[in-house]
Parts: C-alpha cells; sequence; structure tokens
C-alpha cells in the first residue's frame, strides 16, 4: 500500500467502507485486495495517485502469492471483526473469503488458547508491547483444529490509537 493509503487506513476518518483496488495476478493466481476504512483518497481529500493505486494492486498481488496466511481485524468495532483474510489464511481455517468476513478471531480460535492470546492482545493495544508470537489453534470449519505460529501487530493511527491487528 502506497504511503497516502496507509495513511488513510490508519486515520480512522471517515464511513466504514471498503476498498476493492484492481485485480492482480501472480504465477497464475488473482487477487482482491480489500480492507475496511480505506478510502481512495489523500490526506488533503484528492484522489489517490496512479503510483498508490498501483502499490495497492502490487500488494493484492503479493497477498495472493504468499503461502503465509494473513489476517487483518478491526480494533475498533466491538469483537475486531475480520476485514481480510488471504487466500492461504483461508485454507488453513477451511472457510471461503465469505465467511471469514462475517466471523471474528475469537470465534475461530481454540477456547484453551483464547486466553493467552488475548492477553497478549491487551498488552499490544496498550503499547507495552511491539508484536507478540505464539503457537496456537484454530478451529476449521470441520471442526477440526490447526496448529499455528501466530505473529500480531497493529496499524495505529497517527494519535496512536489502535486501528487494526494484522496476524
Amino acid at each position: 500500500i502506497g504511503v497516502a493509503a496507509v495513511r488513510a487506513l490508519s486515520s480512522g476518518a471517515g464511513p466504514r467502507q471498503a476498498l476493492v483496488a484492481r485485480t492482480g495476478s501472480v504465477n497464475g493466481r488473482s487477487a482482491k485486495l480489500r480492507l475496511s476504512r480505506l478510502p481512495a483518497r489523500e490526506e488533503d481529500g484528492a484522489a489517490m495517485s496512479d503510483a498508490d493505486a498501483v502499490t495497492a494492486e502490487v500488494l493484492a498481488a503479493a497477498m495472493a502469492a504468499t503461502d503465509a496466511g494473513v489476517l487483518i481485524c478491526d480494533r475498533s468495532l466491538p469483537d475486531a471483526p475480520i476485514v481480510f483474510a488471504n487466500e492461504a489464511f483461508c485454507r488453513i481455517v477451511g472457510y471461503p473469503e465469505a465467511e471469514m468476513l462475517a466471523l471474528d478471531f475469537q470465534t475461530i480460535t481454540h477456547p484453551d488458547d483464547l486466553d493467552a492470546d488475548l492477553e497478549q492482545l491487551t498488552a499490544l493495544t496498550a503499547g507495552e508491547i511491539g508484536s507478540y508470537r505464539m503457537d496456537k489453534r484454530y478451529i476449521r470449519s470441520t471442526g477440526d483444529r490447526v496448529w499455528v505460529h501466530l505473529s500480531v501487530s497493529m496499524v495505529r493511527a497517527p494519535d496512536g490509537a489502535p486501528l487494526h491487528y494484522v496476524a
């Protein structure tokens, strides 16, 4: 994402909305980028430049090409709903993208791992730590458990307010 897009994402300004970047392709995989609160505008209200649009396209293609699961949750809403899940993450947990976007991470986290995850998330949100890693289980759509190595960081507004968790 270009600088303006990152500023827009982290500003938290404006109504909740989704941006679908132009479809990109890497190694035959197509991708769409969807993030909440990402208006296609610069800070001064001007339309985003072609360079930022291209950068968003490259990011969307990179998200599709990676075998690493990527999840983004909106911290500003109750239960931090999922606002982005790449194809690799959807494969890990066995949910199609449309179903993933209707869930929150607590729903798919194994109950025995949830308290430890939430404890670290609380410290991250409070700014006590910059990121965290842990091994945890997700509950797949089939009910089976899958172990993952989780790494979580946060997108913050310019004033430091927490906006999005990135895992």
